[in-house]
C-alpha cells in the first residue's frame, strides 16, 4: 500500500453543473444576438493569451466570462447612447473602469501562460490547420 493517501477521483460529467460542462447558459438559446457575441468574445479573449478556456483555473475562467459579459453589457449601453438616449453616466464609468481592471487580469493570465503556468495549452488545432481550436464556453 502507498504512503501517498491524495487520489484525484474524475466527476462524471453528469454529476458536474451545466457550466462545468461548458453549457453556462442553459435553456438559453445559443444562436441569439447576445449569446453569440459573449460566445465569440470569450472564444477572442482566449485566442489572445494562447489557450483554451478548459486548460485556466476556475478563476481564470471566470475572468474571462465576466470580461466579456461587462464587454456585451458596455456595446449595449454605448449603443444606447449612441442612438440618442440617455445612459446612466456613473453605470457606464463604473463598468468601464471594472473592465479595465478585469482586461488587465486577462494581461496576467497570458503573462502567466507564456512562463508555462498552464497544462493543456494550445499550439496547433487538432484539425492541421495551424490554427489554436478553442472551445466555447
Amino acid at each position: 500500500m502507498s504512503d501517498d493517501t491524495t487520489e484525484v477521483v474524475e466527476i462524471a460529467p453528469r454529476a458536474r453543473s451545466r457550466a462545468s460542462n461548458g453549457r453556462v447558459f442553459g435553456a438559453v438559446d445559443g444562436r441569439l444576438t447576445g449569446a453569440r457575441r459573449f460566445r465569440d468574445l470569450c472564444l477572442a479573449f482566449c485566442a489572445e493569451i494562447g489557450v483554451m478556456i478548459d486548460a485556466l483555473p476556475a478563476s481564470g475562467q471566470q475572468t474571462i466570462r465576466r470580461l466579456a459579459q461587462l464587454t456585451v453589457e458596455l456595446e449595449l449601453m454605448e449603443a444606447t447612447r449612441a442612438s440618442g438616449e440617455a445612459i446612466d453616466g456613473l453605470t457606464y464609468i463604473t463598468a468601464v473602469n471594472t473592465q479595465r481592471r478585469l482586461l488587465r487580469d486577462l494581461v496576467a493570465l497570458g503573462d502567466r501562460h507564456a512562463a508555462g503556468g498552464f497544462d493543456n495549452l494550445i499550439e496547433e488545432g487538432e484539425d492541421g490547420d495551424g490554427e489554436p481550436d478553442l472551445q466555447p464556453v
